[in-house]
């Protein structure tokens, strides 16, 4: 499963080795104990990447998969993915996206996530 955090100036992506549903489950289970309002609803979230030569085989693995790849220019790639945001409130613009695809695909995406973090901090 990959999560894609959402925060004010930053956004995280990590794979994790739970189901989309054990992940949500977990997660509305503590909001409720905490007493805390969580708003759940399917969407779309999207991500932005470097086009490298590594993506090449993110677009091989994508034709099968629920994911969309958008040129946004020449240096960089628009991702997006159908899955679960979860928020504090409905019109929230911090919170967590979860989606499920092949393990091949979320390890694709994690490591371009990595290199692209890794290449911001170089430069």
């Amino acid at each position: 499963m990959l999560k894609i955090t959402y925060l004010e100036n930053e956004i995280y992506l990590e794979q994790l080795d739970k189901s989309v549903e054990v992940w949500k489950t977990d997660r509305i289970l503590v909001n409720l104990r905490a007493a805390f309002s969580i708003y759940v609803e399917s969407s779309i979230a999207s991500i932005v990447l470097p086009i490298t030569s590594r993506v090449n085989s993110l677009v091989r693995l994508a034709s099968d998969q629920p994911i969309e790849l958008v040129p946004c220019d020449e240096e960089y790639l628009e991702v997006s993915l159908m899955g679960i945001w979860l928020a504090k409130e409905q019109d929230s613009e911090e919170g967590v996206f979860v989606c499920e695809l092949s393990p091949e695909i979320e390890n694709c995406l994690s490591q371009l996530w990595q290199e692209a973090q890794l290449s911001t901090v170089i430069n």
